[in-house]
């Protein structure tokens, strides 16, 4: 059996030629696979948050800039052993 939940969200605001805004990511999913002896488990969580902003030059040619984290936290269990992780993820981007 599996579970999925993803919650999204994004908002942004124009200041004449020029918008700026975040958007923001959480998600879950969690997993059970065999029975209590043999069997695995395991839950998985993410957040993440970029901000971005961008530049219009003329009506067909503008700017964009990115810059993005995210957390993810994956806590597998599987019997007799503990793979839990976390994980830091930096992004970064420029468009033409």
């Amino acid at each position: 059996a599996w579970s999925l939940i993803s919650i999204n969200h994004r908002g942004d605001k124009r200041f004449g030629d020029f918008f700026v805004g975040v958007s923001t990511t959480y998600a879950y999913t969690e997993t059970e696979i065999g029975g209590t002896i043999l069997g695995s488990q395991g839950d998985t969580h993410s957040i993440n948050v970029t901000p971005y902003v961008a530049f219009i030059i003329t009506k067909n040619f503008f700017v964009t800039a990115i810059s993005g984290y995210t957390y993810g936290r994956s806590e597998p269990d599987v019997t007799g052993f503990n793979f839990d992780s976390d994980i830091d993820e930096y992004t970064s981007g420029l468009t033409l």
